[in-house]
């Protein structure tokens, strides 16, 4: 596989993996806002149980799983370009968005239920915006 190819693989799965991460850091929050079809408690009866009752979140190993191969997909990528101080920032920017993310979000899998809705938005969609400017602006490539 040529550098160019490596990076372009690695590349296009960090940005799937990337929206891997947020949907599934979010999604726990979508049923505390009745943003599903069904909330836990008004459920037709005939599908109440199939509902969880101990807590587990399968997002969140989702969530975790996307997270790890968001940061190999960096660290090849950043290795592919073969120039440390850009290939750093370009390990480091999804990381710390990443990290944000996970601690801001309400509920579910960041663990915080007295995080206001709104704040919490308003850092996700800057962690998402400096991601995102980065790997699609600024980020180096092979060829660059």
């Amino acid at each position: 596989m040529t550098r160019d190819r490596l990076f372009r693989f690695v590349h296009v799965t960090g940005h799937a993996c990337w929206w891997i991460f947020v949907v599934a850091t979010l999604w726990p929050e979508t049923t505390r806002y009745g943003w599903t079809a069904y909330g836990v408690s008004e459920a037709p009866r005939r599908y109440a149980d199939y509902q969880p009752s101990d807590g587990f979140c399968m997002a969140t190993p989702v969530a975790g799983l996307a997270f790890l191969v968001l940061i190999i997909a960096a660290t090849v990528e950043a290795a592919a370009v073969g120039r440390l101080i850009p290939g750093l920032v370009t390990v480091f920017v999804p990381f710390t968005a990443a990290i944000v993310i996970w601690s801001v979000a309400p509920g579910g899998c960041g663990g915080h239920t007295d995080t206001a809705v709104f704040p919490a938005l308003a850092i996700v969609l800057l962690a998402v915006a400096a991601r995102e400017i980065w790997a699609r602006a600024f980020a180096p490539h092979p060829s660059s």
